[in-house]
Order: structure tokens, then C-alpha cells, then sequence
């Protein structure tokens, strides 16, 4: 899995990418080997009363083709990219589960499937 991080407005210093690698590692190791590219940009964003808030964006590339986004607006920027990955982590998780042929979860398909006839 290749990581690209970019940042807009804000500075990230090492700590700050070692902490975005090791997120991704972490929520994304089971699907780990389905995954062609990360894409993670973090960027500042003015908020209420001159706030400052990181919004964090995940852009997943599945080998399958398709593409995964998770995204967050925080005032913490760790917990923007937490938010984030977690965000798009569970989008594969949840999408890995769908049948492309019926649009159905496995798990509701199977249970159609073993249901007992009425007599």
C-alpha cells in the first residue's frame, strides 16, 4: 500500500506523518493487500469566532478499482485523521460485505437463502 500525505495551511512535521502511516496501518490491515494507494490530505479551514479547524480528507484506491473517501473537520488535528481513516475503514469493511450482482450484504443473502419454507 503506497501513502501519499499532503498538507495545505498546515505544517506537518515527521511525528505528524509517522502518526498518519501508522493510523492507516493499524485500521486498514485487514484489508491491507486490497489496497493500491492512500491518498491523505490535511489542510486548515477557518471556523467559528477565527477558530482554526484541520479538515482531514482519505482518498482509498482499491485494486478493485474503486475509490474509498472518508473525510473530517475537527479543531485537532489528530483527531480529524482518526475521525477520517475510521471514517473510510469502515466504508471498506461495509462495502466489501456487498454482493455487486444483488446489492445485498452476504450476511442477508445467506439468511434468504436458509430460510425454512412456511408450511
Amino acid at each position: 500500500m503506497n501513502i501519499n500525505i499532503m498538507s495545505k495551511d498546515t505544517v506537518l512535521v515527521r511525528a505528524d506523518e509517522t502518526y498518519i502511516r501508522n493510523r492507516l496501518y493499524f485500521a486498514l490491515a485487514a484489508d491491507h493487500e486490497g489496497i493500491d494507494i492512500a491518498d491523505v490530505s490535511v489542510c486548515a479551514v477557518p471556523g467559528f469566532d477565527s477558530e482554526r479547524l484541520h479538515h482531514c480528507r482519505v482518498d482509498i484506491h482499491l485494486a478493485s478499482g474503486r475509490a474509498v473517501i472518508g473525510d473530517s473537520i475537527e479543531s485537532d488535528i489528530y483527531v480529524a485523521i482518526d475521525r477520517a481513516v475510521d471514517r473510510a475503514s469502515s466504508k471498506i469493511t461495509s462495502s466489501a460485505s456487498v454482493s455487486p450482482m444483488t446489492g445485498r450484504t452476504a450476511q442477508a443473502t445467506r439468511y434468504t437463502l436458509n430460510q425454512p419454507e412456511a408450511a
